[in-house]
């Protein structure tokens, strides 16, 4: 990487050094237009780093269905194939930036991942894959050292702790760079062949999340830097929007003294979701991985039930001892202790030496939620869930002679809402039409319009990245663009 003084004049800048940001960087730099990309944060990966570094792989006749189910209809079937064809070539082009890479099986004996949707159209062709990593890192971690690494051996201007400010606009309207800010003060950086945003989207802006999501007091549980940046800016030059109410995330816990949340997946069976009152209101292993926090949208008029916020996990001491509440990554420096010792010490896990006992310390009424830990352990017992169907296999009776609850937050990982765009990443106007010089990428402008499958949003970022690269190198305008840029290094 190469360290430059401010007011830069370059073929393209990347705001954002996530996966879709590193993509498209090293795709520019492979094409040989010089790169400036600039990062909020004091590091590279973005939400990469998080993740479980799943990556799809789509086959078969049937695979555009696919997209189409999981879509809802709501992206057009250009950006779809255009996503498609990206993805066939993906595999090649991380083994060419020296990675290596490893089937993840998911169905029968020896399958380490969940199915994904697979009882819609084209699910026979859904294949996943990750990187190889070293000992002790996970997949996410191993694609965003994979990408860094490959920036690293590039002549690439990254520039961090530094953010998009507002693109800036020729007298056309097109986007001919972007002002940017950093501890040194303002600088303008000229982009002769276009801006690429990519800096994620918005799970840690309250005000977006509270206009455009569908659940209220959600908390972030991945990049801190995701504040919907690249949405604000796309918004002030007429961008049209697309997919702002989808996400995906879980239940977690949020603890005051740290930024982001810690996601809740209990390791034994005994255990249940109450409202503030202490009535169950869901199927609590949730409907598919990606949509865990989703019933808290189900309010059902036939029950005596209200909006479960706030609401808890409550367990048993089996479920204690079986492992740590929280096992995933994130921005936290904080590691949750094996046996939840720790966190009862903290007061994060309230304890009871009985149902009475837990009562006095959380929201719940004690006759309502002894009623309701009767009728799911008589459940349990039968492995017959009448109420919301939870699978025999994933519930057993609580111990209620001592009992435990955390309470629970919507946690955000990803949002998909942003700026509109085309088959080749441009971003487009509300008629239709490409705003010259800018494009997206990644989480700022995903094209997933209600559901996703394992692997979507990482690969969406890097087909994207890699497409908004070549169109801005090589789309109609970037010549009259470059030769603006006099006098460029």
């Amino acid at each position: 990487m190469t360290a430059t003084s401010p007011n830069r004049r370059v073929d393209l800048v990347v705001l954002g050094g996530g996966a879709a940001g590193l993509s498209t960087a090293i795709e520019a730099a492979d094409a040989g237009a010089s790169v400036l990309l600039a990062e909020k944060t004091a590091e590279l990966g973005g939400n990469c780093r998080y993740s479980g570094g799943n990556l799809l792989s789509l086959q078969g006749p049937a695979a555009l269905r696919h997209l189409q189910t999981l879509c809802f209809g709501t992206t057009d079937d250009t950006v779809l194939r255009s996503y498609l064809q990206g993805l066939h070539q993906l595999p090649d082009w991380l083994i060419s930036l020296g990675g290596s890479l490893h089937h993840v099986p998911h169905t029968g004996e020896g399958g380490r991942l969940s199915e994904c949707w697979p009882y819609f159209p084209g699910a026979e062709g859904v294949r996943y894959y990750r990187v190889d990593g070293t000992p002790g890192e996970s997949a996410g971690q191993a694609l965003w050292h994979l990408l860094e690494g490959a920036v690293r051996d590039r002549t690439v201007d990254v520039r961090l702790s530094t953010r998009g400010v507002r693109l800036l606009q020729g007298p056309d309207g097109s986007v001919e760079g972007v002002e940017l800010e950093s501890s040194h003060g303002r600088f303008s950086a000229e982009a002769g062949s276009g801006v690429v945003l990519a800096v994620g989207g918005i799970e840690n802006d309250r005000p977006s999340c509270d206009a455009y999501l569908p659940l209220a007091s959600v908390v972030p549980i991945s990049h801190l830097g995701n504040t919907g940046d690249g949405l604000r800016m796309a918004i002030a030059v007429g961008a049209a929007l697309w997919h702002m109410s989808n996400f995906y995330g879980w239940l977690a816990f949020k603890a005051e003294e740290y930024s982001a949340a810690f996601s809740l997946s209990p390791a034994a069976p005994s255990y249940l979701l109450v409202d503030a009152a202490g009535r169950r209101f869901c199927d609590e292993t949730g409907s598919e991985v990606h949509d865990r926090i989703r019933p808290l949208l189900s309010i059902r008029p036939d029950r005596p039930n209200y909006p479960c916020l706030p609401a808890y996990l409550v367990f048993d001491e089996a479920v204690l001892d079986a492992g740590p509440l929280s096992r995933g990554s994130t921005p936290n420096s904080y590691r949750w202790s094996p046996d939840n010792r720790a966190e009862i010490h903290r007061g994060w896990i309230s304890q009871g030496a009985c149902l009475d006992g837990l009562c006095d310390k959380i929201t719940c009424d004690a006759e309502v939620l002894a009623a309701t830990l009767d009728r799911f352990n008589t459940a349990a017992d039968a492995g017959h869930d009448d109420d919301f169907r939870r699978l025999p296999k994933t519930m057993a009776p609580l111990d209620t002679s001592r009992l435990y609850a955390v309470p629970l937050n919507p946690a955000v990982s990803t949002t998909c809402g942003g700026p509109r765009h085309d088959d080749s990443g441009r971003v487009l106007n509300y008629d239709g039409r490409p705003i010259e010089g800018l494009f997206a990428a990644g989480g700022t402008s995903a094209i997933w319009g209600y559901l996703t499958q394992h692997g979507g949003g990482l690969t969406d970022a890097m087909v994207f990245g890699r497409a908004a690269a070549q169109a801005a190198l090589t789309g109609t305008g970037s010549a009259a663009r470059l030769s603006r840029v006099a006098g460029r290094p």
